[in-house]
């Protein structure tokens, strides 16, 4: 992609103003993309766009899933218009008057309810073309949204993201076990597969129309991924863990410097880089897909700490602070 110079402004899209309690992929973002073709804007920039929890606080830069989407971004208000939510049911998704503060606590608990009801009135009662769009996604999507559907409904039953505390059989994913828990989790497996279904349409529209009006999204991908995550779970080889416990042998971070005496102890897994002195397959062909995948979604993306490809910290799991890492390459 050829580069010229050109400006934009950085706002994620929780931050768009409007009824819901944070910004959402409807009209609001419609106007700011509006805002920027007026002002001879050429980019967006977001944060990163993968579900948010209140276990990690919300950050956009921990999530449960590398490749999925946000589902708290998903406009009501398209929902109702599809007929999947009643106009009073859209009222109760509002935040009500008078704060500019996003509580995205109370956010994701309304938005959920909503969400639940619009998947009950979507696999009831969807026409033959939304029915033929969702196969079609999931489809599209097969290559992360069953593993990471199915560990959302794992996560919601055992009330932890902390996968090796679930049954020895699901958390090592043994053959029956999957298949015991995807029939038996099949309705709220349906529903993360469901909001993922909106989220990826109203983002594709979205995007579609800033790209109409002569404006890039620049999107952005943390280098490393959470270890209570559908992507940890679900590949456990690609990353450094301990043979025994299943839990991270080292963990990531950066060393001291000016800013901190002690470093940055972040606590995500390592990579697996290598594999009997050759490139491990599975983390090359993980990464290939995972920024295939992203840009997919955006028009340029930014790989938050990607000094990470050289080389890294690595910092004994057992230690409470970075001093006592080492670079690896």
């Amino acid at each position: 992609m050829a580069f010229e110079r050109a400006s934009g402004l950085l706002l994620h899209v929780t931050s768009l103003p409007g009824r819901f309690g944070c910004g959402t992929m409807g009209k609001e973002a419609a106007g700011f993309i509006s805002f920027l073709a007026a002002g001879g804007q050429s980019y967006w920039q977001v944060l990163p766009l993968g579900p948010v929890c209140s276990h990690w606080h919300f950050s956009p830069y921990s999530s449960p899933s590398a490749f999925a989407g946000n589902e708290l971004l998903v406009d009501p208000e398209e929902l109702h218009s599809r007929g999947w939510v009643s106009a009073e049911e859209m009222r109760e998704c509002e935040a009500g008057p008078g704060s500019d503060f996003a509580d995205l606590q109370a956010v994701a608990a309304r938005k959920a309810e909503l969400l639940a009801r619009a998947a009950s009135r979507f696999f009831e009662d969807s026409g033959q073309f939304s029915a033929d769009a969702f196969a079609r996604f999931c489809g599209e999507q097969s290559h992360w949204l069953g593993d990471y559907s199915l560990f959302r409904a794992l996560a919601d039953h055992f009330r932890t993201f902390q996968w090796t505390t679930w049954p020895a059989d699901i958390a090592c994913r043994r053959e029956g076990a999957v298949a015991r828990w995807q029939n038996q989790l099949q309705p709220a497996i349906r529903l993360r597969q469901f909001e993922q279904f909106l989220f990826f349409e109203q983002w594709r529209a979205m995007k579609n129309i800033a790209n109409s009006r002569g404006i890039r999204i620049i999107g952005d991908i943390p280098f490393y991924v959470n270890f209570e995550s559908a992507d940890a779970w679900s590949h456990p080889e690609i990353f450094q863990l301990d043979k025994a416990s299943g839990l991270p042998a080292a963990v990531a971070g950066v060393p001291p410097d000016y800013f901190s005496s002690s470093g940055q102890r972040w606590g995500n897994p390592l990579y697996r880089w290598q594999q009997d002195g050759e490139p491990h397959a599975g983390t090359t062909a993980w990464w290939t897909y995972r920024i295939r995948h992203l840009l997919g979604l955006v028009d340029v993306l930014r790989i938050d700490h990607f000094r990470g490809f050289d080389s890294y910290w690595a910092i004994p799991a057992s230690e409470l602070t970075a001093v006592k890492g080492q670079w690896r390459p």
